[in-house]
């Protein structure tokens, strides 16, 4: 599913400028799933049910988006790490 499908309906986005578009900072898959990532970006956010996350990414075979906050990731060697995650899980209606 395209991220761009839950745009203006659940998720919104705070970013500083065009460079921090949620375009430029996603990627998609042939298989469904996709990612968007502000990880490194000082006051870019993803806001989802009132709460701001730094991530979302959205499994396409588990129907689940996953949430990190900020002090829920963990940058060690270059490498990114999730402590927790806010799962939610959704239903694809036909329109």
């Amino acid at each position: 599913m395209d991220p761009w499908a839950f745009m203006n309906y659940d998720l919104d986005f705070e970013y500083t400028d065009d460079c921090h578009a949620p375009s430029e900072v996603s990627e998609m898959y042939p298989d469904g799933q996709w990612f968007i990532s502000y990880v490194g970006c000082e006051n870019c956010y993803i806001i989802f049910n009132n709460k701001k996350y730094k991530t979302v990414e959205y499994n396409n075979e588990t129907k689940q988006l996953r949430f990190a906050t900020e002090e829920n990731i963990e940058e060690k060697d270059d490498k990114l790490t999730f402590k927790k995650y806010d799962l939610y899980s959704i239903t694809i209606s036909p329109v």
